[in-house]
């Protein structure tokens, strides 16, 4: 769904809107301004800025029998700044109001958009200004605003599985024990950050070779709209770890800097709304150069709260 259009300036008055911060939490407060100018006398003239949270999700149809899913939700009732109330303005009438409007506390879903291969959707906030007057066009201006949700920092974090190897026509051909440890789980949002992982590769109790232990971090989205649901993976990046023997046990350490990646060049947060969930994952999984019928096998799982990866100078400095 698009956007309302703009329209800051008319023969009979112009309008602008700043915003202090684009950028806040739940339960913080907006603040800004609205300049307001006319050219000529206005009647009962009308001046509000309206905060607003909404999401919104479309669905392609999958079958000749479906029809387009279309749905929008309001994430909290419109928040409205009142700054002129049906008051006369004078002929080259100048001011500037200053609005504050506060974002309701709790757990407020993170601005983000998403277009997948047949959806697309928004978790979106809006700041509004509208300049209405007896019988003149309506003026209009609209700004975003990126909204974050709150997250916990867990320094380190440790995550176990296990299960067993089957071989061709679902035989077990033996037992794999992998742990992991993350460190600076929920702080991947800094210039020179890492992914810094430890992991015990125990495959004594089997005897296929790993030929490689993959690692990969990726953003997960969900959508739905009227009872359907879709959804899609986007990699931010992955990489071989290392390779364990049959029947051995094997610690690898590993790090590995996040890329520079223009989709995820500023911070994002993991979202939990209604209609759209954005999550960030990393994962951790042996591949056996021996076909198996379990793939993968044993796969170690961790949810990063949020990612942000290096610049394009950052990431040159890497790559030398």
């Amino acid at each position: 769904m698009d956007l309302p259009q703009r329209v800051p300036n008319g023969p009979h008055a112009s309008m602008d809107l700043e915003i202090e911060t684009k950028k806040t939490f739940p339960g913080e407060s907006i603040h800004g301004k609205v300049k307001v100018r006319t050219e000529e006398e206005l009647q009962d003239c009308w001046l509000k800025v309206t905060l607003t949270g909404r999401e919104w999700c479309q669905l392609d149809p999958s079958s000749p029998e479906e029809k387009v899913a279309d749905e929008m939700v309001e994430i909290f009732p419109p928040k409205v700044f009142n700054a002129i109330n049906g008051t006369t303005c004078q002929k080259d009438f100048k001011n500037i109001y200053e609005y504050s409007l506060d974002l309701p506390s709790g757990d407020l879903p993170a601005s983000f958009e998403a277009n997948g291969p047949h959806s697309r959707g928004y978790i979106r906030y809006l700041v509004t200004a509208t300049f209405e007057s007896k019988e003149k066009p309506q003026l209009l201006l609209f700004k975003k605003l990126k909204v974050k949700e709150r997250f916990q920092e867990k320094d380190l974090v440790s995550k176990v599985d296990e299960g067993t190897v089957m071989g061709c026509c679902y035989s077990a051909k033996g037992k794999l024990r992998m742990s992991c440890q993350l460190e600076s789980l929920n702080t991947l949002s800094k210039v020179d950050d890492s992914l810094d992982i430890k992991i015990d590769v125990d495959n004594r109790g089997c005897p296929y070779n790993i030929s490689k232990v993959r690692a990969k971090l990726f953003e997960r989205i969900n959508m739905g709209a009227r009872g359907r649901n879709t959804g899609y993976d986007d990699t931010i990046v992955e990489w071989d770890a290392g390779e364990v023997k049959g029947s051995e046990e094997k610690k690898i350490a590993t790090k590995q800097k996040i890329p520079y990646n223009e989709k995820f060049a500023t911070m994002c947060t993991s979202s939990k709304g209604r209609l759209l969930k954005r999550n960030y994952y990393l994962t951790v999984t042996p591949n056996y150069e021996t076909f198996t019928c379990s793939v993968p096998t044993v796969t170690v799982r961790f949810n990063v709260e949020h990612v942000k990866t290096h610049k394009k100078k950052d990431q040159k400095k890497h790559d030398k």
